[in-house]
């Protein structure tokens, strides 16, 4: 008789918590590409085909599914015309600019300072 290995279980999915603002975010992003996809009168495959992503995939950024990968909702956004961070995409680049200009008045790590020790007995 040969011994097989023990099978190993797999290690249980944690769930990571959003808030709610994050799910909200996560769903109204995935309903505004929806809707401009059917606006577009093009149908989940076609998108999904245009930036390189599967219908599942397309399905789940559609629902809001925090787990799908930014840059490809980003892109799916894009495609579809839902403005990010400007109504205008040409816009983009001026508000980059200006928030780096503010980061380069802001310290480049952020250190928590000592706490004072208290040893007066």
């Amino acid at each position: 008789m040969v011994n097989a290995p023990p099978s190993r279980r797999a290690a249980p999915k944690r769930t990571r918590a959003y808030s709610r603002q994050t799910r909200e975010a996560a769903l109204l992003l995935g309903q505004m590409i929806r809707a401009a996809r059917i606006k577009r009168a093009m149908s989940v495959k076609e998108l999904g085909e245009r930036i390189g992503a599967s219908r599942d995939l397309m399905q789940r950024i559609e629902q809001g599914d925090l787990r799908v990968g930014l840059g490809v909702a980003f892109e799916a956004a894009a495609v579809v015309g839902v403005p990010l961070f400007a109504a205008e995409p040409s816009r983009l680049a001026s508000e980059r600019a200006h928030l780096q200009d503010t980061l380069s008045l802001l310290p480049k790590t952020v250190h928590k300072r000592a706490s004072e020790v208290k040893d007066a007995f």
